[in-house]
């Protein structure tokens, strides 16, 4: 515990002092000539990195590809500890860590379901530990400010002037946020040919490498799909064909005008689906979205201090939303694998 409250101390020291120490840089409120606001788009940037079809890997699917890769390397160790009977916790806080939300997430697994709590439970971890791992992951230094210097890809976002920092025998490109630069290449040809051939952009933004997963439509709507497929083919394992009378229940025409009702419910059950899907990618989205304008907002107006409140409030939403988006997962296939009218045909409601 000393140890912890040593290096929070620190921490604040750092933040506190690098505000009268860094004012330097700044001009202005939220003007530096050693960075821009970062640019807000909802799409994904494109990278020089070739993919598929002749077409170029996006910074958000590169972060995805980053992030699956420390979720295999996580489960591997935990498996390697679990296979040496390693469970006693040790003095390791981030596998203690991760033990006990995986413990957490069996038992309420177990708690929801029953015994159908443990063909649930590898999907539900899978979904909390990847959007968690791709909510923290973009907080990292370096996410979404380290990238290529390039021509904005739209006309309507800002360019500046490319500045060089100089850092002994380092030296690395920077947007200089106080000097704007038109579009050379649509409005001078001639200046924006000269750029190209000294192979720098004249009217430059920075492209990051990496990017937050779920900062991107493609990913939510993929992971939506995803897991409402896998809610179907839970609920078909459990129930058969019978699982399907929930969306088109022929035999209920033959209870007359209530069975009509009933067949006209199961087209509701599919608007249902489809709006868990569209909720699913959109909440994600909209949340994880919202917390990287808000922090590249602050931290352009006020650079110090404040910021450092706003990314534990971030590390509180991700793992917030993480938790949300597997446990409804949970919540869906538990009702899934449980039919219409169970109550009705089973042994204690026979008597």
């Amino acid at each position: 515990m000393r140890r912890v409250i040593i290096v929070i101390l620190g921490i604040a020291a750092v933040v506190i002092f690098c505000g009268p120490v860094t004012t330097f840089l700044y001009t202005g409120l939220g003007v530096s000539p050693y960075g821009a606001l970062p640019v807000i788009s909802l799409p994904a940037e494109p990278l020089p990195i070739p993919w598929f079809n002749n077409q170029e890997m996006t910074n958000t699917f590169l972060t995805t590809l980053i992030v699956d890769a420390l979720l295999l390397l996580l489960v591997t160790f935990a498996l390697r500890r679990a296979r040496r009977g390693e469970l006693i916790p040790g003095k390791n806080v981030i596998a203690n860590m991760v033990e006990a939300i995986a413990e957490a997430l069996s038992n309420f697994a177990d708690s929801v379901a029953g015994k159908r709590g443990k063909a649930i439970y590898p999907l539900v971890a899978t979904l909390f530990f990847l959007i968690l791992l791709g909510n923290w992951f973009k907080l990292l230094p370096g996410a979404e400010s380290v990238g290529l210097l390039e021509t904005p890809h739209q006309l309507t976002i800002p360019g500046y002037a490319p500045r060089l920092i100089s850092l002994g025998s380092f030296s690395f490109y920077t947007v200089d946020g106080t000097q704007e630069v038109p579009r050379a290449a649509e409005l001078h040809p001639a200046a924006g040919e000269a750029g190209a051939a000294e192979g720098l952009c004249q009217s430059c933004q920075i492209t990051p490498f990496v990017r937050g997963i779920a900062t991107d439509l493609n990913f939510t709507l993929a992971l939506a799909l995803i897991t409402m497929a896998l809610v179907q083919v839970y609920g078909v394992r459990a129930q058969g064909g019978r699982y399907f009378q929930k969306f088109i229940n022929i035999p209920a025409l033959r209870r007359g005008p209530i069975g009509v009702i009933e067949f006209a419910a199961g087209f509701l059950e599919i608007i249902s689906e489809i709006s868990r899907i569209i909720s699913f990618a959109f909440r994600l989205l909209g949340n994880i979205f919202a917390g990287t304008v808000l922090i590249f907002v602050i931290s352009n107006l006020i650079p110090f201090f404040l910021p450092a409140g706003f990314y534990g409030l971030e590390l509180f939403v991700g793992a917030i939303q993480a938790a949300v988006f597997a446990l409804l997962a949970m919540i869906f296939i538990n009702m899934a694998t449980v039919g219409h009218g169970d109550g009705e045909h089973s042994p204690a409601a026979a008597h």
